[in-house]
């Protein structure tokens, strides 16, 4: 069981590496391994040992994305967590960050980190963005949340 600490950490390193200038930016999955790029929930995916040890390389065809001009056809990609998820926060991330849901939604549920990356944010301003705590559970709903 992870600890509301352990949860805090995670928020901090994530931040902390979207703002490296490690991770190339893409948009549409979690990691594009043909570009070498990945979304800001891709980045924790990447930094988080037990997502990026269950990291499964596969085939995703992208013909129905926003942009299908630049993603369409055949893209390597990688799945994490225990469904291989590739294009949004595995069920994992979603409890070892605190996420309120798995796009990474904000509290009014009017924006969410997918789209804010899939529209062109840098990985910067999403930073700035997440670190305003607006899509993340508190941690009263984090504790009810485990004591299931």
């Amino acid at each position: 069981m992870i600890t509301w600490n352990e949860v805090l950490e995670n928020r901090e390193k994530w931040e902390a590496a979207l703002v490296s200038g490690k991770f190339k930016q893409a948009k549409g999955v979690l990691n594009n391994r043909d570009t070498g790029g990945f979304c800001c929930l891709g980045v924790a995916c990447e930094i988080i040992p037990s997502l990026k040890e269950s990291a499964v390389p596969n085939e995703t065809v992208l013909e129905n994305s926003a942009e299908p001009d630049k993603l369409a056809g055949q893209t390597a990609t990688t799945g994490y967590g225990e469904l291989h998820e590739k294009y949004c926060a595995p069920h994992e991330l979603v409890v070892l960050l605190g996420l309120i849901g798995a796009e990474g939604e904000d509290a009014t549920h009017s924006s969410t980190l997918t789209r804010l990356n899939d529209d062109g944010m840098p990985f910067e301003t999403i930073a700035d963005r997440i670190k305003t705590g607006q899509f993340y559970i508190t941690e009263d709903e984090w504790k009810f949340e485990n004591a299931k």
